[in-house]
């Protein structure tokens, strides 16, 4: 999906299609799996949670100024592998993490 258009195309309209087909299969399968449904509630409310905490440090950090002298310690990054996720506005990505491959230069 990530390098075939085409592809991407004809999966979203075969999904919208079968939702179209089948609205009430969610509903239905939450009715008849209760412990998966309050499980899966619990667990989004974690990552909304998580999320708008994010988007909020992410705020609060954008009004700081920027200090060459800070003394919070920084990260260490290490080269290798790392799937990305889009954050926006508090929503939750689903398919359209990238695989990136990060390679340090200098590490100071």
């Amino acid at each position: 999906m990530q390098s075939d258009e085409d592809y991407k195309t004809n999966q979203k309209a075969a999904q919208k299609e079968w939702r179209r087909k089948n609205p009430q299969y969610w509903k239905l399968y939450r009715l008849s799996n209760p412990d998966y449904a309050a499980r899966n509630k619990t667990l989004q409310k974690l990552r909304n949670t998580k999320a708008r905490n994010a988007t909020e440090l992410q705020n609060k950090e954008a009004g700081m100024i920027a200090n060459m002298d800070a003394s919070i310690r920084k990260p260490e990054i290490i080269s290798g592998y790392y799937m990305l996720y889009p954050v926006a506005a508090g929503k939750i990505a689903k398919m359209d993490q990238l695989l990136v491959r990060i390679a340090v230069i200098t590490n100071p």
